[in-house]
C-alpha cells in the first residue's frame, strides 16, 4: 500500500498513498487525452495586460537618492485605508466611472509605500496631538500633548516647560529653511499644532495656565534663529482674537505690528489671488472663525474661503520663489476629513477625502520630484467600516445592492439584513449614527438617500462623537529616499526619515532630552532603525552559511528531505 520514490534515499523515504498514484496516472492520461500545451498568456484581456505594463513601470523606475531640497508632507487626518479606498471610488464615481478601478494620485504614481502604528505612550488608539507629535518631533509621547515627551501627564504646565521636545519647525528654520504649514482645520489644531508648538494640552488653543503660553500666541511669537515661519494657512481665526482670548489681546493686530508692513494677512479667497509673495512676507492666512468649511460646503465665492488645493498651490508657488537655494519643508493637513468621520458623515469625510487628492495633484504638477520628497499618510484612523457584497459600481455612500445568484445580475432593491432592513455598504462601529429613536431597532432606510449631503452612516454602537480607530495607517512616498518608507513603522520614524532626507540632523537648535533607563528611547530606536539593515543583513547572512555549512555532513537530512513529507 506504500510506495517509494525511486530518487530519494533509504535514509529518507517518502511515503505516498496508493489513491494518490491512481490520481496521478489520470491527471497524466488526462493531459495526454486534452493535449494540452505549454501555457498562453490570455489574449484581449485588459486586466493580464494592465497587470504586465504595471510589471514593466515596477522593472523600469529608479529610486532617487541621496538628500532633498523640500519636503512636502501631506496627511488626510482620520484617513485610514478604508477611507482611501472608499475616496478612490467615489472620486471615480464622480467622473462617471464604477469606481473601484481608479487609483487616487498617490496610489497610482507613488513608487514606495509602507504601514505605520499610530499608537501614543499612554493609548492604544490614539489621538490626533500624539500622533503629529510622533510625526514632528521624532519622539513617541502621551494622548493629547504637544512638542513634548512622555514624561509628564497631560496638563502639566511646568512639566511640559522642563521635557519640550524640538520640533520639525525648529530643525527647519534653524537651518535656513522655508517653512510652511497649510491646514482646513485650525492652525491652533493639534496636526499644525505639532510642528511649532510646545504644550501640555491640545487644547490651550487661546488660554493657558501660567507659567505656559498659549498655542496661538506661541504661532504669533514663534520665532528660532532670529527667524519665523513663512507661511501659515488654515482656520481658527477666534483663537487670536479679544473676544475669544483669555487675556483680551488681539493677536493679529500685534504679529502685523511687529512684523512689519511686508507682512501680509489673508481672510479671504480674494485676499490669497491678490497677494503676492515677492512682495508681502511672511503670510498670515485665518480662512475661518473655527475650522474652514467642509469642501462640499464651502463659499466659492471670491468673499469665501479658498480650497486645500488653491492654498496648496500658492504655498508651493511662494516657498519655491523665495527659498529658490535654501529648500522648504511644507505641511499640508485635509483636517476635516477626520470631522466628517466624527459625525458618521461619510459624504464629508470622503469629499475632502477626494479634495486631499486634488492637492496631491496639484503639488506634483509643481514640484520636481528628483529634488523634493512628496509624503501622502494619516494620523490616525477611524471605525470606518466598509462591506456587504455590493455590486461593482454601487454608490460607495449608497444602499448596498447584491447580485442575484440565479440571474448573476444586480438585485432590483436593496440588501436586507437579519432585522429585515437594508444597510450601507460604507458604515461605523460606533458613533452617532448608532443612536436609534425606539433604542432597539435600527431606522428604515429604504426611502432615504443615503448619498445625499447631510445623511449619517449608521454605526454598531452608540456614542456622542465617533471614535479614533487603531488601525495602521498607510504611507506613501515619491522623491529622493522614498525608499526608506517601506515595511511597517513607528510613527516617530517618519521625523527622522524627513531630517535625515533635508540633511538636518546635526544642526537641530536644542538637543533631545534624554529618557531614564527605564523607559524605551524612542528617539534613539528610529534612528537606529535607519542604519541597522545593512548590519543585521551581513549577521544573518554569515549565520546562514556557517549553518548551511555544518549541516552538508552525510548524517544530515538535505533541503529536499526537508519539503518532502514525513513518514
Amino acid at each position: 500500500g506504500r510506495q517509494h520514490l525511486p530518487w530519494v534515499g533509504r535514509r529518507t523515504p517518502v511515503i505516498m498513498p496508493k489513491g494518490l498514484w491512481r490520481g496521478s496516472l489520470l491527471l497524466a492520461v488526462g493531459v495526454m487525452l486534452t493535449g494540452a500545451s505549454d501555457p498562453v498568456p490570455p489574449s484581449n484581456n485588459s486586466w493580464y495586460s494592465d497587470a504586465q505594463n504595471a510589471l514593466r513601470w515596477r522593472e523600469g523606475r529608479t529610486d532617487t537618492r541621496g538628500p532633498a531640497k523640500n519636503v512636502i508632507i501631506f496627511i488626510g487626518d482620520g484617513m485610514d485605508l478604508t477611507t482611501v479606498t472608499a475616496a478612490r471610488i467615489l472620486d471615480g464615481q464622480l467622473r462617471g466611472n464604477t469606481g473601484e478601478e481608479g487609483l487616487l494620485i498617490w496610489e497610482r504614481l507613488f513608487p514606495h509605500s509602507g504601514l505605520v502604528k499610530t499608537y501614543n505612550v499612554d493609548s492604544q488608539v490614539p489621538d490626533s496631538a500624539g500622533t503629529a507629535s510622533a510625526i514632528f518631533t521624532g519622539v513617541k509621547t502621551r494622548m493629547g500633548v504637544l512638542g513634548i515627551d512622555a514624561e509628564p501627564v497631560r496638563g502639566d504646565c511646568r512639566g511640559a516647560l522642563e521635557h519640550a521636545v524640538p520640533t520639525l519647525g525648529e530643525w527647519v528654520k534653524s537651518a535656513g529653511l522655508g517653512l510652511g504649514i497649510v491646514t482646513t482645520a485650525a492652525v491652533t489644531d493639534a496636526t499644525p499644532g505639532a510642528v511649532y508648538a510646545h504644550s501640555a494640552d491640545r487644547t490651550w488653543q487661546s488660554e493657558a495656565p501660567a507659567p505656559c503660553t498659549d498655542i496661538a500666541r506661541q504661532l504669533t511669537e514663534w520665532n528660532v534663529s532670529d527667524s519665523t515661519w513663512d507661511l501659515v494657512f488654515g482656520g481658527g481665526r477666534e483663537n487670536f482674537l479679544p473676544e475669544k482670548r483669555a487675556d483680551g489681546v488681539d493677536l493679529i493686530t500685534e504679529w502685523r505690528q511687529a512684523k512689519g508692513a511686508s507682512a501680509a494677512y489673508l481672510e479671504t479667497t480674494e485676499d490669497l489671488e491678490q497677494t503676492d509673495p515677492r512682495e508681502s512676507w511672511p503670510v498670515l492666512g485665518l480662512f475661518a472663525n473655527s475650522s474652514m468649511d467642509f469642501e462640499a460646503d464651502r463659499n466659492q465665492e471670491p468673499d469665501g474661503q479658498p480650497s486645500l488645493s488653491s492654498m496648496a498651490r500658492f504655498a508651493i508657488e511662494a516657498l519655491s520663489t523665495r527659498y529658490r537655494e535654501e529648500g522648504f519643508f511644507l505641511l499640508v493637513e485635509a483636517g476635516r476629513i477626520d470631522h466628517g468621520h466624527h459625525a458618521t458623515d461619510g459624504f464629508h469625510a470622503l469629499t475632502d477625502a477626494v479634495e486631499l487628492n486634488n492637492a496631491v495633484t496639484t503639488a506634483l504638477e509643481l514640484v520636481d520630484v528628483s529634488d523634493t520628497l512628496v509624503i501622502v499618510t494619516s494620523d490616525h484612523g477611524h471605525t470606518t467600516t466598509f462591506g456587504g457584497y455590493a455590486v461593482r459600481g454601487n454608490p460607495v455612500l449608497g444602499k448596498t445592492v447584491v447580485l442575484n445568484e440565479n440571474t448573476h445580475l444586480p438585485e432590483a432593491g436593496p440588501d436586507r439584513a437579519a432585522d429585515g432592513l437594508p444597510y450601507t455598504t460604507l458604515g461605523y462601529g460606533n458613533g452617532k449614527g448608532g443612536k436609534y429613536a425606539d433604542g432597539v431597532r435600527r431606522p428604515d432606510i429604504t426611502t432615504v438617500n443615503t448619498t445625499a449631503k447631510g445623511y449619517n452612516q449608521q454605526a454598531s454602537v452608540p456614542m456622542e462623537v465617533e471614535t479614533h480607530g487603531g488601525a495602521d495607517v498607510a504611507i506613501w512616498a515619491i522623491g529622493p529616499e522614498s525608499r526608506l518608507f517601506a515595511g511597517t513603522m513607528e510613527q516617530n520614524l517618519i521625523f527622522h526619515i524627513v531630517t535625515h532626507v533635508l540633511s538636518l540632523a546635526a544642526d537641530g537648535p536644542i538637543s533631545v532630552p534624554n529618557h531614564s533607563d527605564n523607559r524605551v528611547d524612542w528617539t534613539d530606536l528610529a534612528v537606529s532603525m535607519l542604519a541597522v539593515g545593512s548590519v543585521a543583513f551581513g549577521v544573518i547572512v554569515g549565520i546562514l552559511l556557517s549553518r548551511k555549512r555544518s549541516l552538508s555532513g552525510p548524517s544530515q537530512m538535505t533541503e529536499r528531505d526537508r519539503l518532502l513529507p514525513a513518514n
